[in-house]
Order: C-alpha cells, then sequence, then structure tokens
C-alpha cells in the first residue's frame, strides 16, 4: 500500500508539473502567434495595398475575430443545451464583440482612451453578467471558480475511485451490452430527452442522435482558459479526438476517453475499469430516467453527479 500510495504521490506531482508547463507554454505561443500575425497583417497592409494602419487596430481586429467565433460556438451550445453557463458565455462573449466593433469603428478616440474604454466596458458586462447569474439562477461565480463545469462529476470523479494502477491509458473503446436499456421503451425519444436534461445540468456540452442511437460528449474542466478554448473548437470541427458515451436501442454502451481527459486524472488508474464504471453509471441513469416520473430525473442527475 505504501509504494502505491508513493507512485500516486509521484504520479499526482508530475500530472501538476505536466499541467501548469503546458498551460503557460500554451499561454505564451498564443501571445507570441496573435503579436505576430498583428505586425504581419499591419505590414502586409502598408506594403501590399498602401494602407496605414495602427497595430491597435490589428490587435482589436483580431480580438473581434476571436470573440466573434467564440460567440458563435458559445451560442450553439447555448442554443443546444439551454445550460446556463453556455448562455452566459455567449452573453459575454457576443456583447464583447459588439463592444469591440462600435469602439474601433465608431469612436474617434486616440488608441489608448479606447484601450481603456474597452476595458471599462468589459468590466461592466462581465459584473452584470456575474449579478444576474447570482440573483436570478443562484450561481456564484468569483475568482476560479467563475464559470466552471463541475467535469468531475462524470470522469474524474469514477477515475478518483478506482484503486488498480496500471501503465495508463489504451486508445481502444470499451463496449458492454446492457439487457435493461435493450428493454427501453421509446428509445429514440427517451434519448433526446435524456440529453437535454443532461445538457441543461452541464454533465455533457453535446451529443449527437441517430435513429437507434445516441452518444454524448461530457465536459471538461474549464478553469484553463487554454484547454477550454480548444475543448470548444474540437467539440465543433473534431468530436471524434473527444471522450465520448454512446448509447445505442440494442443496449451496446461504448465508452472512450481521450488522452487530454485521462491525463487530468492524475494518476494511471486501469483504462478499462474507468470505461466501465462509466459505462455502468450512465446505464442506470439511462434506465432510471426511462421510467419517466419526476422522482426518476432526480435520480438520474444524482447518480451522474456521484450522489447516489
Amino acid at each position: 500500500m505504501n509504494e502505491i500510495n508513493k507512485k500516486q504521490k509521484e504520479l499526482e506531482t508530475n500530472y501538476e508539473i505536466y499541467r501548469q508547463n503546458k498551460s503557460l507554454r500554451s499561454g505564451a505561443l498564443l501571445f507570441l502567434f496573435i503579436s505576430f500575425l498583428c505586425i504581419g497583417m499591419c505590414v502586409l497592409l502598408y506594403f501590399v495595398f498602401h494602407i496605414s494602419i495602427n497595430p491597435v487596430y490589428g490587435m482589436m481586429f483580431l480580438l473581434i475575430l476571436a470573440m466573434g467565433s467564440m460567440s458563435i460556438i458559445a451560442g450553439k451550445i447555448a442554443l443546444k443545451t439551454r445550460n446556463v453557463v453556455g448562455i452566459m458565455l455567449f452573453i459575454i462573449s457576443f456583447a464583447t464583440t459588439i463592444e469591440l466593433i462600435l469602439l474601433m469603428y465608431f469612436s474617434e478616440l486616440n488608441e489608448w482612451e479606447m484601450v481603456v474604454r474597452a476595458y471599462i466596458l468589459f468590466a461592466v458586462i462581465i459584473i452584470f453578467v456575474l449579478y444576474i447569474a447570482k440573483k436570478k439562477f443562484n450561481i456564484k461565480m468569483y475568482g476560479s471558480q467563475a464559470m466552471l463545469l463541475d467535469y468531475r462529476n462524470v470522469i474524474i470523479k469514477e477515475g478518483e475511485q478506482i484503486d488498480i494502477l496500471t501503465d495508463g491509458y489504451s486508445q481502444r473503446p470499451f463496449s458492454k451490452e446492457s439487457e435493461a436499456i435493450k428493454n427501453v421503451e421509446n428509445f429514440k425519444n427517451n434519448a433526446e430527452n435524456f440529453a437535454k436534461i443532461l445538457g441543461k445540468e452541464g454533465i455533457i456540452m453535446d451529443w449527437n442522435t441517430k435513429e437507434n442511437s445516441i452518444t454524448l460528449f461530457p465536459p471538461i474542466f474549464m478553469e484553463d482558459l487554454f484547454v477550454s478554448v480548444l475543448y470548444l473548437i474540437q467539440l465543433t470541427f473534431r468530436k471524434k479526438k473527444l471522450s465520448m458515451v454512446k448509447i445505442s436501442s440494442d443496449g451496446q454502451i461504448t465508452v472512450f476517453i481521450s488522452d487530454d481527459d485521462y491525463k487530468r486524472i492524475t494518476r494511471p488508474v486501469a483504462y478499462h475499469l474507468l470505461c466501465r464504471g462509466l459505462a455502468e453509471k450512465f446505464e442506470r441513469a439511462f434506465v432510471e430516467f426511462a421510467k419517466g416520473n419526476k422522482d426518476s430525473k432526480i435520480n438520474t442527475l444524482k447518480i451522474l453527479k456521484g450522489e447516489k
């Protein structure tokens, strides 16, 4: 047991170093990329098209492009899931995009006054959204806890319950059959309603439905800005890279956990046990939800949040 604890502690320490280094490295690279892109665009406009443009305006254009793209992605998630965090993310990104456009094209201020006013307006938007969140939805969003989705409910909490350590990750999806799911009536309708309630609670971020199956995509821990932005991009364009749970009407449950998600558990737990535990949890939750009464919906959420 002491040997296992020692190994676990070492792995957790290595993970923290990996996470911090990755975040810092990503931040530095992103800053350099935006800076060079801004300067390059200004140089291109000046020498090729003979248009003189202040680098601040070039930076503003890039920010508008980034925030506009974020508002589209967040809007898609908010529209589909009706999740409070997704809605607030959309409001902040969309309002910031409009603010930057107004400052860039309709203000005659110099660049420094423009930057100061941009920060002031952005702060007002954030404070307003947080106030509405607290008053309307009773959500406290301060400091490092701002706009977090509880990713630990589904995957990390499952990994924390596993004591068996192995060499770690496997790229192969895990599958199991469920007789209980085979007996669920009106599978497609139940599956879609199941996904909607999970999306609204932030347990999943998106889902794909087919005639005989549904694929659910759990969220990640959103505290790391660069990880969360990358996740949102992959959620839109490269879903095959993300962790997913697929439930079929023939009783087949398939689980895949991405390499990045697996590393966030902080220790190399047995991959097949992690996938099996996740499959069984979603199986119990879906079968419970299909009962169709009020208590079953409450129990569904408790199962996936590790409260039952």
